[in-house]
């Protein structure tokens, strides 16, 4: 398969996507829009356990998350918490979206954030080069490093351009569509179709590049996904908890949050 044909018809499908969406917004435009509680979620505690409910708050001036849980009890959480993931959650939620219109970036934070992604950042490239290799070696059994980092950054290239069609893609579904019934459905068709895309464009341009199938390519491209979850289970999870170093969720919280006036 072509690789360039398949992100062609790729691109036309996430058109297509976003003319659906757009024609179903200006279909109900007609009607008056229903009230639309805040979703229920499962929110993980950094402490340990869960708690579920809908986020309805947060006050930037007390960095305080209110939830209201499924019982109708109210809760506050601090975003330190909250486990990276949930976090992640409590940053994408319409309550946060809502407090930032309010929000000014502290002055003179963009270097300290920088140097403060700076490291795991280039970790997470070495790693997930490392993987990529350690595949490449393992189902194609060729181990020449040049070769491997020339394929390696193509498939970076075609993972930030899939990413980055995916991500506007679900961007006007969501100004589309808003609250809209259809709204979940079409942002899960939107991000099977980017997966999809994904895997199809890499597995291609990896056998390509080692002169074999896309079938070979999409093996090897299992067996590094495989790969670079085991470095990163080893790397983020057990070895902080070894070592008793703050883990991923503090890193977050004092890296980032903490210097951005976010928590």
């Amino acid at each position: 398969m072509n690789v360039k044909q398949s992100f062609l018809k790729i691109s036309l499908i996430f058109s297509l996507l976003t003319a659906v969406s757009s024609l179903s917004s200006h279909a109900q435009s007609g009607r008056q829009k229903e009230t639309v509680d805040p979703a229920v979620h499962t929110w993980n505690l950094a402490a340990g356990g869960e708690v579920e409910g809908s986020l309805v708050a947060y006050s930037l001036q007390s960095r305080i998350i209110t939830l209201e849980l499924t019982n109708g009890k109210t809760v506050h959480l601090g975003p330190r918490d909250l486990t990276a993931i949930s976090k992640l959650k409590w940053l994408a939620s319409p309550a946060f979206m809502d407090a930032l219109k309010r929000y000014s970036v502290p002055k003179d934070v963009e270097l300290t954030i920088a140097s403060n992604l700076a490291a795991p950042v280039i970790g997470s490239i070495l790693g997930a080069f490392l993987a990529f290799w350690m595949a490449a070696s393992m189902v194609m059994g060729n181990k020449r490093i040049t070769r491997a980092v020339g394929s390696f950054a193509i498939c970076v290239g075609y993972f930030l351009l899939v990413t980055a069609i995916t991500g506007f893609a679900l961007h006007a579904i969501s100004s589309n569509l808003g609250d809209s019934p259809v709204a979940p459905l079409m942002h899960a068709v939107a991000l099977s179709f980017g997966l999809v895309a994904m895997a199809i464009i890499l597995s291609c341009r990896i056998g390509s590049d080692y002169g074999e199938s896309g079938i070979v390519g999409l093996g090897t491209l299992s067996v590094a996904l495989i790969n670079g979850l085991i470095l990163a289970t080893i790397t983020v999870y057990l070895l902080p908890r070894f070592l008793e170093a703050p883990g991923i969720d503090d890193w977050f919280t004092d890296r980032l949050l903490a210097p951005l006036g976010l928590a």
